[in-house]
This record gives structure tokens, sequence and C-alpha cells, in this order.
């Protein structure tokens, strides 16, 4: 599904899927090629891992977003990851609200990364996004540089 959605992609084409967790990190020979296809064919730009439960009561499978750009994702040999931990509801199965919500910040981070890499992504760009992000956000991110196959998860 993954890949027949970014196969037909338009040159310019964007999406943002929805997948289980193991498509992001798991080792399944199967994931790992989708993985390596999306990264060798320069469409993945951006992973957001959603908490368990995000989706109850319908399904309780870890999930994360990932996000495809044609245009964008050959810019950069990175690829953000980011960590949501609350979505501003509690994982209970009637889903009540709470205070904490990382996706206002999450949004935030990646419209920013967004930004960094339409403008050339140098070095000292991107070094200059992290020192921000861990300066003025609680979320846990990091990127991959997806030059290196071997460090990929």
């Amino acid at each position: 599904f993954v890949d027949y959605m970014a196969e037909h992609l338009t040159p310019n084409g964007r999406a943002a899927i929805i997948v289980p967790e193991g498509i992001s990190f798991q080792s399944a020979p199967a994931y790992k090629q989708v993985r390596k296809y999306l990264v060798e064919q320069n469409f993945l730009w951006a992973v957001v891992s959603l908490p368990a439960r995000v989706f109850n009561p319908y399904a309780g499978v870890k999930t994360s977003i990932l996000f495809l750009d044609k245009a964008l994702a050959k810019k950069t040999d990175q690829v953000l990851f980011v960590k949501v931990e609350a979505d501003g509801f509690d994982l209970g199965a009637q889903r009540r609200p709470i205070e904490r919500n990382d996706l206002p910040d999450a949004l935030n981070i990646l419209n920013k990364w967004r930004d960094v890499i339409a403008r050339g992504a140098s070095p000292e760009a991107i070094s200059s996004f992290f020192w921000m992000i861990e300066a003025f956000s609680s979320l846990n991110l990091f990127s991959h540089h997806h030059a290196l196959p071997a460090r990929m998860p």
C-alpha cells in the first residue's frame, strides 16, 4: 500500500500516510524493503511517531505518519523523526481531553524542517534547526542521514 501510494505521486506530489509503527522501525524484511524504497527513491522527508492507542476505540496499535514529498525529499539526505507522546486526549477507550498536547509543537517542527529543506538544507542550517528545537521543545526528535542505509532503523 505505501509503495503503491509513493509510486503514484506526481513529480511534485505529496502524501501523509498513517501506518503501523512496524513499518517505521521493525526489522522484518518487508518493512525494511519499504523503508529502503522510500529513502532510495527520495520520497520520505519526515516520520511522526504517535502514541499507542491514539485511534482508540477503533484500533490500539501504535502508529506513525510517513510524510512523502517527491520534490522536497530530493533536497536533503536526512529524514526527520518526531515522537509525539501526547495528543491532547488520554489513551483510554473514552479518549477524554487532557492538558498535554504535543501535536502543535510537532506541526511547528515539521513546518520549520520543511522550510530548512526547501532553502537548501546546508549542514549549518540543519545544525541550527536542531539546536533551536532542542532549546525550545520538549519533543523527542532526531534525523537520519539516509545516504547510509546501514544506519537506517
